[in-house]
């Protein structure tokens, strides 16, 4: 049920900016739902709660100096192809289901073997097309507004909390 609601209302409950209850770690800055590579560049923590220290310090929602290509893995079914059967096998063994262990193992088995002969494992995003998401990003967090805690559920919130020292 929760699935089929977060799917349906997806758009309404979007966080643009991705902080709506003034966060202190890493993960909330950034935007909710996260662009497929998270962070546009490696962010640098000299401690605890970098995120909080930056927002104070007004060094939070800046575009980064450079931006570099990022190297991603290509997408596959592999891991789904592998653990279903390997659970299967799984089922097969603790039941002592000898033929469904044992085609289910061969099944895991021989797509392990021909992942390991896919030549294309990575792909690169260029560093302009993070660039782009990242300011686009960024221009939405600096056009939303923070808002009282007393609100942070309400229609009103952007995905900014407002900030309590």
């Amino acid at each position: 049920m929760q699935l089929t609601i977060s799917i349906r209302d997806r758009a309404a409950n979007r966080m643009p900016t991705g902080d709506p209850w003034d966060a202190r770690s890493l993960e909330w800055s950034m935007a909710a739902p996260p662009p497929e590579w998270n962070f546009a560049t490696i962010p640098q923590v000299g401690g605890l709660d970098v995120f909080y220290v930056c927002k104070r310090n007004g060094g939070a929602y800046r575009p980064a100096d450079h931006y570099r290509d990022i190297k991603m893995p290509t997408p596959t079914a592999c891991g789904v192809i592998i653990g279903l059967p390997a659970g299967a096998c799984s089922f097969g063994l603790v039941w002592r289901i000898w033929w469904m262990a044992a085609l289910f193992l061969a099944v895991a088995i021989v797509t392990l073997i021909a992942r390991s002969f896919m030549r294309e494992m990575t792909r690169i995003i260029p560093a302009a097309t993070v660039e782009a998401v990242d300011r686009r990003w960024l221009a939405q967090a600096a056009a939303a507004r923070p808002i009282s805690r007393q609100l942070d559920q309400s229609p009103s919130n952007e995905g900014l909390a407002q900030w309590t020292a």
